[in-house]
Parts: structure tokens; sequence; C-alpha cells
């Protein structure tokens, strides 16, 4: 901008692009020039304080890489009391290019940049649209698994030093795929399961069932293992394999088992379920150790 410009620069605070801001529509607003920026941006620009500094000011798309950060604010699990694993799965909710009604903005059409619960949900029912689309037979606990049990895991970044994109009550299954969604194979039922708190000095042992629904038009033969943080005090244990007629459905239980003095805090696994070498699906086992 020219030195004797008078503009205001506001800079994220935490990982992601600059926060969208934007007139509300109403009447005599300040109409002093801001500029949003990146928290990796404004490391280059707060040192330039009381100097002259260009800003580009062409509109256009671009991909800035500031993607699959985890929000700060996101909310996160376990639930109360029965300690389920919350949220299922995550989808975009920060920066969403939303339509607002024109009360807000004086024309037509009105879109503004918003971010929260109330962006992400969309994602997700919109992806549940699409997946009930494919076969409509599908029923609402299988479209839920779709979506959950297919989620892409490994991609979330942590919003700031010293925070977690792996805790699975901060992302859940992992970040929807909406593609791998509409192309389950399998739905798993429940599409988590929480062995719920289990006191350090008890050494107790739990187990649950859990059901998969073969969405295949063959005969399956589903490989089961589960991978968990070793040293964790807490172990799980599934049957090596499991068989579906097309179409049909197979039990199984997961074994759940807690060293007697094992370490306080969540502990967590991942149940993958394969046919043959190609992964089809995946769930969060949890135990909260109290």
């Amino acid at each position: 901008m020219n030195a004797d410009a008078v503009a205001v620069l506001v800079a994220n605070n935490v990982a992601g692009d600059g926060i969208g801001m934007a007139q509300d529509g109403t009447p005599n607003q300040p109409t002093v020039p801001a500029y949003n920026v990146s928290l990796g941006d404004s490391a280059a620009l707060k040192p330039k304080d009381g100097r002259a500094t260009t800003i580009g000011a062409a509109l256009a798309y671009f991909v800035s890489g500031n993607n699959d950060f985890m929000a700060a604010f996101s909310s996160q699990g376990p639930t109360d009391v029965d300690f389920r694993v919350k949220p299922d799965v995550v989808a975009p909710g920060v920066n969403v290019l939303s339509s607002i009604p024109t009360s807000f903005c004086g024309g037509n059409p009105c879109f503004t940049f918003l971010q929260g619960t109330s962006m992400a949900t969309p994602h997700l029912a919109g992806s549940a649209a699409v997946v009930r689309q494919q076969p409509p037979d599908w029923s609402a606990a299988q479209v839920r698994s779709a979506i959950v049990n297919t989620a892409d895991q490994g991609v979330l970044k942590p919003s700031a030093p010293g925070a977690s994109a792996t805790d699975v009550n901060i992302i859940g299954a992992g970040r929807e795929n909406l593609l791998s969604a509409v192309n389950a194979s399998v739905a798993v039922d429940p599409v988590s399961v929480s062995f719920g708190a289990v006191p350090s000095g008890s050494g107790q042992a739990r187990s649950a069932v859990v059901t998969l629904t073969n969405l295949s038009s063959n005969p399956q033969t589903y490989g089961l293992s589960v991978v968990a943080a070793s040293g964790s005090g807490v172990s799980w244990a599934v049957p090596p394999s499991v068989s579906a007629p097309a179409g049909g459905t197979v039990s199984f239980t997961v074994s759940m088992s807690a060293a007697q003095g094992a370490p306080a805090g969540s502990k967590r696994a991942k149940l993958n379920i394969s046919v043959g070498t190609a992964d089809v699906a995946n769930a969060v086992l949890y135990t909260f150790v109290k």
C-alpha cells in the first residue's frame, strides 16, 4: 500500500488462510481498508510496521496450500457418561463460501465466508444425499457408515503447536471423502466402538459386537486387524477374518482388555477391515482409563 494510505492488517493467529471479513449490509459502517493474511504471511509483514509494503489487490481464486488444518474451535468428545467417540467424522468448516439472505448484502446473489459446525454439517448432509442416490435401498445407517468408515486418515494437520490432529475425539474417523463413500463396499455397525470408562486398577475386560453388511453383489471374506499404540496398557482383539454372502451380514466380537494399573487417559485403536490387500473400511476403537 502507499505510505500515505491507511489500512488494517488482520492476521490469523493459527495455521490456515486469513479469516474472511466483510460488511453485513447495515448503513454507516466504517470503510477502513483491511487485509486478511495467513499466519505464515503475517510473519513477513509484521516486521514491516511503519514502512511501505505492497500487497496485490487483484481478485483471483487460488489454492494456498493452507488446507486440512483441524480448526482450533472444533467441538471435541468424548460424550458425557458413556464416553462415546465424537465427532464421527470431520468436514470443511472454516472459510467456507456460503450464500446468505439478501437482506444482509443489499444485492442478489449474496455470498460470504463463514465457519463453524453450520458449515461442516451441510457438507456432510449433502454428502449423505449423494451417497443415498447410489443404491437408493441403502439404509440411513449404511449411508452413515459409508461416509464415516471410508474417511481419509493421516491427512489432517494441527492448527497450532501442541494441538492434535490425531485424537479421535477431535477428528473422529478422519476427513470425509465423498468418492470413497460412494464406492463403499461394506457397512459397519456401530461406526465406532467405545468401551466406556475403565478404572485404572481394575484390570477389566469387555467385549462388543460389530456387524458388517456386504454392500457388494459378490460373497466377501473380510480380513480384520487392530492397530493400536504400544504401551497404552489397553489391548484389543478381533478374529482374523469373517465372511458374508452378497448383500448379507456377519457379526464378530471385539474384545478389550485393560491391564491392571494401566495409565489414565484416552486409549484408541483402529479396526482395519480389508478384502485381500485393500482396506475397505476403518473404525475407531476407544477406551477411557480413569
